[in-house]
């Protein structure tokens, strides 16, 4: 999963850095991806525990717990 560079860009500026280096937007990237991936697959196995092979947004909630 790769998470956009300009998007992580945006959520600096969000938060009131007026300058960021592409190595933090990378950097930054990286984490949400590697957290994101961790979460997906929590989801996968409540919507498995659950006899579902769909996951809802409710599944992915319970895994942001």
């Amino acid at each position: 999963m790769e998470i956009a560079i300009n998007r992580m860009k945006r959520l600096f500026r969000e938060v009131g850095a007026k300058r960021v280096s592409p190595a933090a937007c990378e950097m930054l990237a990286e984490y949400v991806g590697r957290r994101a991936r961790e979460m997906l697959k929590l989801a996968k196995e409540i919507a498995k525990n659950a006899g579902r092979e769909t996951i809802t947004r409710e599944d992915v909630r319970l895994a942001a717990k």
